[in-house]
């Protein structure tokens, strides 16, 4: 599954960065043809929906900034209680691969505990495979949480939309449903903003 997912991942990440090349090389046009057939209320209404969804994916990037600290300083305290050479720069590493989407801590911390234990260096290995449980645990808690405080959503509507994204779509689900969540949440929040300020 891992090896299956590479392919599809990289086509995923092409199209998007071209997709992204070609909105920047075009927003003017982009947004005129918007403007020419989006008129009145309708247009502030998007205007308004686009500003809040700008807003929160800036707080989706700074939660996703303090969920690879604290792996960071996880992995960096372990790696020093295992006295392993160039600590920093191997949590630093293993924090970097985590933040992908496919990858994760095990990428790096489980074939490393696979050649200590083979090399006989059980001890190392067995705190190895301590610290990949306790990363993995502690972001499977966090995630949620950081997530939802910092884009205004209930821990468990969070905790939700990544379960159902992981199982609907696998890794990149558990990226872009919690994103589609958080941008319907902000259009429902303009739409009644929208009714209540008409009703008043």
């Amino acid at each position: 599954r891992f090896a299956s997912a590479i392919p599809q991942t990289i086509i995923f990440f092409v199209v998007t960065v071209l997709s992204a090349v070609y909105v920047c090389a075009d927003y003017d046009k982009i947004t005129a043809f918007f403007h020419a057939h989006i008129q009145g209320k309708a247009l502030v209404f998007c205007q308004k929906v686009r500003a809040a969804t700008g807003k929160t994916l800036v707080k989706v990037l700074r939660s996703y900034a303090v969920l690879f600290l604290l792996t960071f300083a996880e992995l960096l305290l372990g790696f020093v209680i295992l006295r392993e050479p160039y600590a920093f720069l191997l949590a630093l590493l293993t924090a970097l691969v985590d933040s992908l989407p496919i990858f994760g801590t095990g990428a790096i911390l489980l074939p490393m505990a696979l050649y200590r234990f083979f090399t006989g260096d059980i001890r190392t290995a067995v705190g190895l495979c301590i610290l990949y449980a306790v990363v993995t645990i502690v972001r499977q808690i966090a995630e949620p949480k950081i997530l939802g405080a910092g884009v205004g959503i209930h821990p468990l509507l969070m905790l939700i939309s990544l379960y159902a994204g992981f199982k609907l779509f696998g890794i990149l689900g558990m990226i872009f449903l919690p994103i589609g969540v958080i941008v319907a949440k902000n259009i429902l929040f303009s739409f009644q903003k929208g009714v209540s300020n008409g009703a008043s």
